[in-house]
């Protein structure tokens, strides 16, 4: 178990229930980066290797979410806390759980009790630029995961950044149609001095799509593109020419998710991402972080994405 942050007021009791309650087999620690934003420990995933379901076992368990482990109460979480949350289990597949496990092992464990993330951001280049490199590519199930920060400076990186790679077949693709695209983010940013932000990157691509496919994202007609956002930090016409119908701001979400979708060669494609990463700089290229992609394809065979559909539905409409 790694924990941020090592200087919070609530850690004292933290440890103590770990020291009586957690028993021989557990060993924790807790992160000291600093407290800034760029030296979280952000990542929120659970790896088990074997667990009891009815009277079989699964082994290889990964989970992994948006949601940070927040106070509760025996009614539900606490009202400053009642975000909406997202969250995937995936289970007998030994490559993801490897990969997870080696980001835990190789990068996260051994640098969770440093004095700055310097360290433990070399090893990630490390890993990531090593032979295999840390990703893990795209199964035989359509599952891939990503794991953070990344090196360089390039948010919007094809190998680093699942959104990149899969706008770019958007709008690259031969013979693709139909392309939708549908954010719920905790928090979005276009702007920043130091470095090219997600955001702006994100919206280039978006404006290319609409050019390459003939859409008029300006009409109400056009639903292609949507987004739920709590924190943004748009200046007027970051969105545009998005209607303000498809973008609905200061929504009680903490979600990193997205969905994407297209059509290409007559075959339906579903893409959803989730994760611990906020589309923002910072999250890919500074923070740990991983984010899990699930990819399905073919006519009504896209279960997860359904799911995820009805969740950013019922948070677009509130």
């Amino acid at each position: 178990m790694i924990i941020h942050l090592a200087s919070d007021a609530s850690i004292a009791q933290v440890k103590a229930y770990l020291d009586a309650n957690g028993g021989p087999n557990l060993s924790y620690r807790f992160v000291g980066w600093g407290t800034g934003s760029d030296e979280q420990m952000h990542n929120k995933f659970m790896l088990i290797n074997k667990i009891r379901s009815g009277t079989s076992d699964q082994s290889s368990v990964v989970y992994t979410a948006t949601a940070n482990f927040d106070e509760w109460r025996a009614y539900g979480p606490v009202s400053g806390n009642n975000w909406h949350q997202a969250g995937v289990i995936v289970s007998q597949n030994d490559g993801l759980y490897g990969a997870y496990k080696k980001y835990f092992d190789s990068a996260l464990w051994p640098h969770a009790q440093d004095t700055s993330p310097t360290a433990f951001r070399a090893t990630m280049q490390s890993l990531h630029t090593a032979s295999g490199g840390l990703n893990h590519a795209e199964d035989s199930s359509g599952i891939s995961a990503y794991f953070y920060p990344y090196y360089g400076t390039n948010v919007w990186s094809t190998t680093a950044n699942p959104m990149a790679k899969i706008m770019q077949t958007i709008n690259t693709g031969a013979n693709v149609t139909a392309p939708y695209v549908k954010m719920d983010q905790a928090y979005l940013r276009f702007h920043n001095n130091a470095w090219s932000e997600l955001g702006a990157a994100l919206m280039t691509d978006i404006h290319e799509m609409a050019l390459q496919h003939g859409l008029d994202l300006s009409s109400s007609s056009t639903s292609n593109v949507k987004f739920v956002v709590m924190d943004d930090d748009d200046d007027g016409d970051d969105y545009s020419p998005l209607p303000g119908a498809k973008v609905h701001r200061n929504k009680k979400t903490h979600g990193k998710t997205s969905q994407f979708a297209y059509t290409q060669g007559g075959t339906p494609h579903y893409y959803s991402l989730t994760g611990s990463t906020n589309a923002k700089y910072n999250d890919f290229m500074l923070k740990a972080n991983n984010m899990i992609v699930i990819h399905e394809s073919g006519t009504g065979n896209n279960p997860v994405y359904g799911d995820f559909g009805d969740m950013f539905s019922y948070m677009f409409g509130q």
